[in-house]
């Protein structure tokens, strides 16, 4: 039986997040040769996870700093610097997964146009950065005619919430689900697979600042009522990448939520 695992070098944006740091993981475990990870704070965290795994899998591993939101000149970097770590590890890019976010969970009547926690940050990160980094990404893949997968962390925040509390984080998932669709149809011509998986209620530091009677709330209506894990989402992903006759899909892992 032929194999379809991502065997190359693999980009992961957010490697030191929970989620991103899961899906590297597992991209190691079925058999990665190369993993370069993203950061935009916490470069301890990345460091960790690069050592984690080359130590771990004896793979190559680079970090690499993208301050986010993305400006129209650090587009141009991005590409430089992926340049640079496919250099380093004499592999081209074969897979990306994309897990920047944030969601600051505020009530609606609280929320700002402007600032850390406002729309426009939000926007910016989740939808607007995702999708140019995505970008960079898939015409490198296309001009090196590489037939590679792109996977985006969406949530099913952009499909059946109702919650006022995380309004701009789910608007903007909603809007990256079409838009990653929308690409998954450009590029699908050059042999590129974009997909997105969207999670549920799953147990990161993020949900933790979820109030405490609205996770009650939401709990009732998972058959479960449990969280789901980092992990579950990161087998998801991979499985995801390496299908090679999925483009844009959008894969909901959420237990059977029932809104």
């Amino acid at each position: 039986m032929k194999s379809f695992a991502i065997t190359g070098h693999v980009l992961v944006l957010g490697g030191s997040s929970e989620i991103g740091a899961a899906c590297a993981e597992m991209f190691a475990l079925h058999g990665a040769k190369a993993i370069t990870l993203t950061y935009s704070g916490n470069e301890s965290a990345a460091s960790a996870l690069a050592e984690k795994l080359r130590n771990t899998y004896d793979i190559k591993t680079h970090i690499i700093k993208i301050q986010f939101p993305l400006a129209d000149e650090d587009v141009s970097i991005f590409a430089e610097q992926l340049e640079h770590v496919v250099a380093e590890s004499g592999m081209e890019i074969e897979a990306m997964l994309n897990a920047i976010g944030v969601s600051p969970n505020l009530d609606f009547t609280s929320q700002t146009i402007s600032g850390k926690e406002g729309w426009e940050r939000v926007m910016a990160i989740n939808l607007t950065s995702a999708m140019f980094a995505l970008r960079v990404v898939a015409e490198r893949m296309k001009s090196k005619q590489i037939k590679g997968a792109i996977i985006q962390i969406a949530s099913t925040n952009g499909i059946n919430s109702y919650a006022q509390f995380s309004m701009h984080y789910d608007a903007s998932k909603a809007a990256l689900i079409n838009a990653t669709k929308n690409a998954a149809d450009h590029y699908g011509k050059f042999n590129i697979r974009i997909n997105a998986v969207s999670p549920g209620w799953i147990s990161t530091k993020i949900n933790a600042t979820v109030p405490t009677d609205e996770m009650e709330k939401e709990l009732v209506r998972i058959p479960s009522q449990r969280l789901g894990s980092v992990e579950e989402v990161a087998h998801i992903a991979v499985s995801l990448a390496e299908n090679t006759y999925m483009v844009g899909a959008n894969i909901m892992i959420d237990a059977g939520y029932r809104g």
